[in-house]
This record gives structure tokens, C-alpha cells and sequence, in this order.
């Protein structure tokens, strides 16, 4: 069954992939060449603070005996929403839980497969400019918040949020959001 979800997985995010036209994307995530995809491919777009601090958490996959996806945990304080197309309605100063899948282990032989590379998704203490999704996951029993893509990870750095992901809409500023 995980052999098969990891294939349709592969194919589609190839074709993702094949379409942004870049080699500085991670492979099996969606990158976006066009900001206005990127934002209406996103459930909820805020800014907010981001610790360096996460829990790392190990989720058991149904069907797959000994497998388990590792997933970073951050508690992202929430400055401002640009969207939210979630269950949940966002107010200033909320803690939000950010969750990033970053590989899977087997737990028998402690083989660990990442699902992107680690630089991509280093998250450093500071505030963001984040596109996520909002789902609800049957591995967690809640609704949770992820990122869009780890290609389109944006760090503010003066006036303007710079994409940590990939070089894919390497700038956007607050104001491009109506967030200020």
C-alpha cells in the first residue's frame, strides 16, 4: 500500500516538478513559478513568529506495521492572516501548531528515509510570511495546519519576506499581501 501511495505521490509531484521549470526546488513538493498560485493553492496565509524550539513527533502510518512519519512540531504565535479558507478563525497573538513531515522510519531496523532535504526546512527562530494547508488528519485525530510546499518558505528580512525554499518568488512584500 505505502509503495503505491509513494508512487502516485512521485508521479504527481514529478509532473509539479517538470512544470516549475527549476533544478532549486525540492523534487516531490509543488513549487510555484507565479505568486497568485501559490496563494490560491493555500487554505491560510499568515505571518507570524516562529521559535527555533519543536517537538518531534513519530506518527504510525495505518496499514504499515513499524513505519512511522517523523514530523516537526512549531508553535507559531500568529501576527496577521492575508486568508484563511480553515475551520478555525485566527486572531492576533494565537498559537498555532505547524506541522512539518520531514521523513519516515522503520522502527524494527531504524531506517530513516527524509522527504526533504534538511535545509529546506529549517525553520531558524523569526518571523515568516507562511502559505499552509489546513487538514484533517486521520494519523493525529485533529485538524492540523502544514505547509503549502517547503519550496515556498518566506523569512522576513526588513521590509519584505525573502523564500528560504527554493529560488521560486524569491521576494514578497507585506504590502502584496494587504498585510502591513
Amino acid at each position: 500500500m505505502l509503495a503505491v501511495l509513494l508512487g502516485v505521490g512521485s508521479v504527481v509531484a514529478l509532473n509539479e516538478y517538470k512544470k516549475s521549470d527549476r533544478q532549486e526546488t525540492t523534487a516531490l513538493s509543488p513549487a510555484y513559478k507565479e505568486k497568485d498560485k501559490l496563494m490560491k493553492k493555500s487554505d491560510l496565509i499568515v505571518t507570524g513568529f516562529v521559535p527555533e524550539q519543536y517537538t518531534e513527533v513519530e506518527v504510525e502510518l495505518p496499514d504499515e506495521k513499524g513505519l512511522y512519519e517523523i514530523s516537526r512540531v512549531y508553535e507559531v504565535k500568529v501576527a496577521e492572516s492575508a486568508k484563511n479558507n480553515s475551520n478555525h478563525a485566527l486572531k492576533k497573538d494565537e498559537m498555532i501548531e505547524l506541522y512539518v513531515p520531514v521523513g519516515l522510519k522503520q522502527k524494527k531496523s531504524g531506517k530513516f528515509l527524509p522527504l526533504v532535504e534538511e535545509e529546506k526546512i529549517k525553520l531558524e527562530a523569526g518571523e515568516y510570511l507562511l502559505f499552509l494547508k489546513s487538514t484533517h488528519s486521520d494519523l493525529y485525530g485533529k485538524e492540523i495546519y502544514q505547509l503549502t510546499t517547503p519550496n515556498h518558505i518566506y523569512k522576513k528580512n526588513g521590509e519584505k519576506y525573502e523564500n528560504i525554499g527554493s529560488s521560486l518568488v524569491p521576494v514578497i512584500e507585506a504590502r502584496e499581501l494587504s498585510i502591513e
